[in-house]
């Protein structure tokens, strides 16, 4: 900020000595004149009409008064130039400052836009992207995890349940061939019996 006011600075000064300058550079090639002549023109003047008396010149009272009188007239007419040039910097320094902080706010204002725009919210906790995004794929990872288990699991239950159910299917096939052997060999026992039974009776009857 004091490099930026001393470049103003200096940029005033060079335009007030460049208004001065181009004030009176019309006259500059003129024969010097003490009242239509730029201020060194003045004094040329004065020199140059003087009379010589050995190493001084002889000077008119009327000519000092005249040239002080002009001297007096341009340093005011540069001082009011500087003090609205003073008025000028100050308004601009008003304005550097005052965009400043217009520039300073617009760059809080962005970084809080940048923060909302990187900021989620998972399960009402407020976190950035990156973390978001950790979670995000923990949660799909645990996921996809998961359902593989339950995939293989699935299919390994389902081969079991297979092989159950052939076991099941040879033990009733073998049961039923157990039971039609059983009742065959009791219906044989039964029939013997019978017979045995009537064979008996039949030699009780005979004797």
């Amino acid at each position: 900020m004091g490099l930026i006011k001393q470049l103003t600075w200096v940029g005033v000064i060079f335009m007030l000595v460049s208004s001065v300058n181009s004030l009176h550079a019309q006259q500059v090639s003129e024969k010097p004149s003490l009242d239509k002549s730029p201020i060194e023109g003045q004094f040329t003047y004065v020199y140059q009409q003087s009379s010589d008396f050995e190493d001084y010149k002889m000077v008119k009272k009327w000519w000092i008064t005249r040239l002080k009188s002009h001297v007096l007239d341009t340093l005011k007419l540069v001082e009011g130039q500087l003090l609205t040039s003073q008025k000028m910097v100050i308004t601009r320094d008003a304005k550097i400052d005052s965009l400043n902080k217009a520039l300073a706010s617009n760059n809080i204002n962005l970084s809080s836009a940048i923060k909302a725009k990187n900021t989620l919210h998972f399960m009402g906790i407020p976190m950035d992207k990156t973390a978001y995004n950790s979670v995000l794929w923990t949660i799909i990872a645990g996921i996809t995890f998961a359902l593989i288990v339950f995939i293989l699991l699935y299919k390994r239950n389902h081969v079991v349940t297979i092989q159950t159910r052939s076991d099941l299917t040879e033990v009733k096939t073998e049961f039923e061939a157990f039971r039609k052997r059983a009742l065959e060999r009791e219906e044989g026992i039964v029939r013997k019996y019978h017979n045995e039974l009537m064979q008996y009776k039949a030699k009780a009857g005979k004797v």
